[in-house]
């Protein structure tokens, strides 16, 4: 069975997936995300797929760190809208970092639940999937999992399994459409 990483953002976005990959992959859930602001949002979507990974056997594995880096990376794209070229250099950053651990692990294979977000572009995710597995030597599998009603059964486990369910992409540069109250009181 082929080892896969599989970046991992929150556990709504990663339930689904899991059901797939787990049965036809040695799978490996990800969650390196430098991006989600503020420390207590990240730290509230690690321990919801922590919680999950611990009751469902998912292989699960967080790497902080890097917001340095991560705001270096984005640096001068602050002001760009939504599924632009922030989050294009965003996701090539975390998607970089993916394929860096899958090769240390000796991983062959990597992808994104990302994909799963009817908020986020499949086509720019591949071709950013695409380049960096040419750069690394460890193959990019694009999966839509958004199709099949791929989102939908996301949403149904998700409610299933009580996980909190965030209303913005994660950095503080998408949080400019209204951030929950929640988050600051």
């Amino acid at each position: 069975m082929a080892r896969i990483v599989v970046h991992t953002c929150c556990a709504p976005c990663a339930v689904y997936p899991y059901t797939l990959m787990h049965r036809i992959y040695d799978a490996v859930f990800f969650f390196y995300n430098p991006n989600i602001h503020p420390a207590v949002e990240f730290a509230r979507r690690r321990d919801e797929v922590k919680r999950f990974a611990e009751r469902s056997d998912m292989r699960f594995v967080v790497e902080a760190g890097d917001e340095a880096a991560w705001e270096e990376a984005i640096r001068g794209y602050e002001n760009e809208p939504e599924r632009g070229r922030r989050c294009e250099r965003c996701f090539r950053f975390r998607l970089s970092k993916t394929a860096e651990y899958a090769g240390r692990i000796g991983a062959t294979e990597f992808t994104t639940v990302m994909s799963i977000s009817p908020h986020k572009d499949t086509a720019m995710l591949d071709r950013i999937g695409a380049d960096v597995s040419a750069a690394s030597g460890v193959e990019y599998i694009p999966v839509d999992f958004k199709k099949n009603d791929g989102f939908k059964k996301a949403s149904v486990l998700s409610r299933a399994e009580g996980f909190y369910r965030q209303n913005y992409c994660g950095c503080r540069y998408s949080m400019r459409c209204g951030p929950p109250e929640r988050l600051f009181s």
